[in-house]
């Protein structure tokens, strides 16, 4: 039996383990107590895709031990996690009886490789999915994220991406002109200018607020842990030298790409289909000496007037992504270059991720109740984007997740305010931070994706599955196409718009105006409960972008939604307001509140008796009835209007319906700062 055991795929390092088993599978009351193993092949090693080295630094890495070390007390080091032994210790229990493992032998040989893949992070768990075993969840998006190439972008997947990409770009333009987007921007204005605080312990090295805060509550935090843990107080100082240098080298990072530097364009450097870039090589790429990496109001303008797409189960998928994959590509170094093709498979990698996440609950398949999914599955989306934009290896992408979980959430209370958009734009900076410290080498849970306790918190019905294989991969954008918005307001309100505007040509017939309101009694509406769009007297454009009654409302009045419908004149209007107070609304038990199957009826009831009815159930703009391409290029140019010059608006246009052409994805950032075609030197291989 013992020979078995280091046979075959159980590849283990001559160095010693331990392995503590909480929640592992065994039979009742078996105990395994210590047995030696020999490395043997390199079949764990193909399973798990990554060197076993991994496995190793985890150890060695381990602040408990290396403390001791330091302390000068190696009895006390040897009694934790040790590289020098050749001891595993398990304990075996609860071993499901529908197994596929046919021996006692193969069972302790398929467990001991379970349990070595549980110390690497890819973890393995015994007759999951009617197999031996499988890759845990995390272990398996990490191993797609890292795998996939854009070779395995279909044409309808490039098509659907470059549409989101335009509309995504066009509503970011547009919101830069909003209070929220002021705020911010004004706001983020201290990452460009002379403030700057202590990190605690370094005499010569200050960070923006922001950031020392950062370090310093890491720190704080991370020795308080470790105090708590061995039972007596460590020198703070010496601890956060173990755990902390990493943070600080991403924050330094960080820093150098805030600092002014010249204002003169940067040409981002060459790409290749896998890249890479170290702490010491970011650098401040400059578009007319504007921040780009890190700039925290180009990360939150997409959302700020709820005018980006939306997708089934409920997110809005490319303004947690976009931003971010922009941003990060612009910090490339000059020797290397971020061609379009990358840009557009690191865009739909992420926009996958969320996806994926979305349908491993029946919760999240309805318009949302408590969290708002951008800021759930669009950090796990920036994260998965950013990651395979700087080729993070298997165990990276799975620290990238980890650490992007631990940033996700915001409470859906916060709809219909100022806070909404920040939801968006902590989802793409916050990924593209979990991408970095990953790149960095902070470690986090590897099961995240796995436990009720990680990914399963934000869902009450959570239950995560693996991916389908790599080889021929299936890409959920080609299954499903993403709404995309005609005026700026929740996507539930859609429906009511179109049949409300449909009502009113009914009302009108010859005539341009409708009746007199003194002769309209009621407007019922039925439609979906869902609570925070049942807004019966908005008072900011905020809730009335919110607001069933304020879109039915002004599509009688007016004929159709716009942006300027949510103007401060327009929501306070005597006539909608008189309007607003005849109105109803009402949940019918058929109308479910899901954007795949909702519908919309709107009903004008006269005085005079009469009843004018229409229902709309697949408004112009969603999945099942997309934008015509003319109509979607009408919605860009008129949110750039007035925003870039002419040349810009046209010249973002022609990179993005060619962008798995472009050789140098920096044009599209020259186009975004305003600046015209005849600064691209050989950028655009179709020019």
């Amino acid at each position: 039996m013992w020979d078995q055991l280091a046979h075959g795929s159980l590849l283990m390092a001559q160095e010693h383990v331990v392995l503590q088993t909480e929640n592992c599978s065994g039979p009742t009351d078996t105990k395994l107590d210590i047995f030696y193993l020999q490395r043997v092949g390199a079949g764990l090693e193909e399973e798990q895709g990554q060197s076993d080295s991994h496995c190793l630094s985890m150890l060695e890495s381990d602040g408990e031990r290396n403390y001791w070390l330091q302390m000068g007390d190696e009895n006390q080091a040897s009694s934790h996690y040790s590289i020098k032994d050749t001891v595993l210790n398990m304990t075996l229990r609860e071993y499901p009886r529908q197994t596929h493992i046919n021996s006692e032998s193969e069972f302790l040989c398929s467990l001991a490789t379970t349990h070595l893949l549980h110390l690497s992070g890819t973890c393995i768990t015994p007759a999951r999915c009617g197999q031996r075993y499988c890759l845990t969840v995390t272990g398996n998006f990490a191993k797609v994220i890292h795998g996939l190439n854009a070779n395995q972008l279909t044409d309808q997947v490039i098509q659907r991406s470059k549409r989101m990409i335009l509309d995504t770009l066009g509503v970011g333009l547009l919101g830069t002109s909003t209070e929220v987007c002021h705020k911010v921007a004004q706001y983020s204005k201290i990452y460009s200018s002379d403030l700057s605080s202590t990190i605690w312990g370094h005499l010569d090295f200050r960070l923006p607020p922001l950031y020392a805060a950062f370090v310093n509550g890491v720190a704080v935090r991370d020795a308080l842990l470790f105090a708590l843990k061995s039972y007596k107080l460590m020198p703070f100082l010496l601890y956060r030298e173990q755990y902390v240098p990493k943070i600080v080298a991403y924050s330094e990072a960080c820093y150098k790409t805030f600092q002014d530097y010249s204002p003169n364009v940067l040409q981002p450097p060459s790409s290749e289909s896998a890249l890479k870039i170290e702490a010491f090589e970011i650098e401040r790429c400059t578009r007319g000496g504007v921040d780009k990496f890190g700039n925290y109001a180009k990360l939150g303008k997409v959302h700020s007037m709820d005018f980006d797409d939306t997708w089934h189960p409920a997110t809005h998928p490319s303004g947690a992504v976009l931003p971010a994959v922009i941003a990060l590509s612009e910090a490339f170094p000059q020797k290397k270059k971020i061609s379009g093709l990358d840009l557009l498979l690191a865009f739909n990698v992420g926009i996958e991720v969320q996806g994926r996440l979305l349908h491993f609950s029946r919760e999240a398949r309805n318009i949302p109740r408590r969290f708002h999914p951008p800021a759930v599955v669009g950090t796990m989306g920036s994260a998965a984007a950013c990651a395979k934009l700087l080729a993070l290896d298997q165990l990276e992408c799975k620290n990238a997740l980890a650490i992007a979980a631990s940033y996700a959430g915001a409470p859906l209370a916060n709809a219909a305010t100022q806070i909404k958009p920040l939801h968006v734009g902590n989802a793409a900076k916050h990924g593209l931070e979990a991408a970095c410290l990953a790149l960095h080498g902070l470690q986090g849970n590897k099961q995240i994706l796995d436990m009720e306790s990680g990914m399963g918190a934000f869902y009450t019905d959570y239950n995560p599955q693996t991916l389908p294989t790599l080889q021929s991969y299936p890409w959920l954008l080609d299954q499903q196409d993403v709404a995309i918005k005609r005026f700026p307001a929740h996507l539930a309100t859609h429906w009511v718009a179109d049949a409300a505007s449909s009502v009113r040509r009914k009302l009108v017939q010859s005539s341009e105006n409708l009746p007199p309101l003194d002769k309209i009694e009621k407007v019922i509406l039925k439609v979906p409960e869902v609570r925070y769009v049942n807004r019966p007297s908005p008072a900011s454009e905020h809730e009335a972008r919110h607001s069933f009654q304020f879109v039915a409302c002004s599509a009688l009045l007016d004929g159709s939604m716009s942006v300027q419908s949510f103007a401060s004149e327009n929501i306070h209007r005597p006539a909608l307001r008189e309007l607003l107070c005849k109105t109803q609304l009402e949940h019918p038990p058929d109308n479910t509140p899901s954007f795949d199957s909702l519908y919309c009826e709107v009903s004008v009831m006269l005085q005079d008796g009469n009843t004018i009815s229409d229902r709309c159930t697949t408004f112009y703009g969603h999945w099942r009835k997309p934008l015509k391409k003319e109509d979607l290029e009408k919605k860009f140019q008129s949110n750039v209007l007035g925003i870039l010059p002419t040349e810009a608006m046209e010249g973002i246009i022609e990179t993005v319906y060619n962008l798995e052409k472009v050789e140098d994805c920096s044009v599209l950032s020259t186009f975004l700062s305003g600046q015209s075609a005849r600064a691209l030197p050989k950028k655009l291989c179709f020019f």
